[in-house]
């Protein structure tokens, strides 16, 4: 009974560690999707950040012209939207994660979402090509959500298209 209960003890104790080594490495990448989260977003806050502060430290020039400080006053105006919707992005993140936010869902149609999220992309969504099928029926979704999540997919899009052109399709599969 003794080497019984001496067994069970030691059963019962490799069964706890297993579960410590599953619930550390667990946590070691978690650790590491964070870290990697953590630095491409400090990279893309960095980048409006700097173009920010080159366009104002820009604008101090005595020897600009008119067509050059509008153009600094354009760039300032473009990366502080882009930094804006980084930083909302973040904190709606944030919110979702947390629990924070229940979805709304409404009916809503493609052209709406793509509109809306083109909206919020500002001027650089002028070179982008939409092609939406007619009559497309309504979805329930919540529009707000997919908006942003669709304008961050547009604005990385332009970002990385190196001067190709962007297409948004929408249509019945």
């Amino acid at each position: 009974i003794v080497g019984l209960e001496t067994l069970l003890t030691a059963a019962q104790e490799r069964e706890r560690l297993q579960g410590e080594v599953i619930e550390t490495r667990a946590l070691r990448r978690s650790d590491v999707v964070k870290t990697a989260l953590l630095r491409s977003v400090s990279h893309d806050l960095r980048s409006p950040l700097t173009a920010i502060a080159a366009a104002a430290g820009g604008l101090g020039s005595p020897t600009l012209n008119e067509a050059a400080r509008a153009e600094l006053v354009s760039v300032i105006a473009t990366e502080t939207d882009r930094l804006t919707r980084l930083v909302q992005n973040l904190l709606d993140l944030s919110r979702i994660q947390s629990g924070e936010v229940e979805p709304r869902v409404d009916a809503c149609t493609a052209g709406e979402v793509i509109d809306g999220a083109l909206d919020s992309v500002g001027a650089a969504a002028a070179s982008v090509e939409v092609h939406v099928e007619p009559d497309l029926p309504a979805i329930n979704a919540d529009a707000a959500q997919l908006e942003r999540a669709l304008a961050n997919l547009i604005d990385n899009a332009i970002r990385y298209a190196d001067g190709q052109p962007v297409t948004i399709r929408a249509h019945m599969i």
